[in-house]
């Protein structure tokens, strides 16, 4: 049957990352809630992996995260990914496959 009855909907991408910043800039532009892209890329123990690319994401909602004595402060970021006209995609998804 293959993808019988199937049809167009919507496709909605949005989740939290706890994360240090590379400098003061991408840390305000965070708060700011300015619109930013995203890769990530996870891998297993053999070389195969996944890269997960939002090339427009939308901070919100930020949160300082104080941790107890001699702990490290984390910034939790919930993001909201949106549709790029210029790329054609709200998120892709590309597989590696271990050698």
């Amino acid at each position: 049957f293959g993808n019988a009855g199937v049809g167009y909907g919507e496709f909605s991408v949005s989740g939290t990352m706890k994360c240090y910043f590379e400098n003061e800039n991408l840390y305000k532009q965070a708060l700011n809630g300015d619109r930013l892209s995203l890769a990530l890329g996870v891998t297993d123990g053999e070389g195969g992996g996944y890269l997960f690319e939002m090339p427009r994401i939308k901070f919100k909602d930020a949160a300082v995260e104080f941790g107890g004595k001699d702990a490290d402060v984390m910034l939790n970021l919930p993001f909201q990914a949106f549709y790029d006209a210029s790329k054609g995609y709200g998120m892709s998804v590309a597989r590696a496959v271990a050698p």
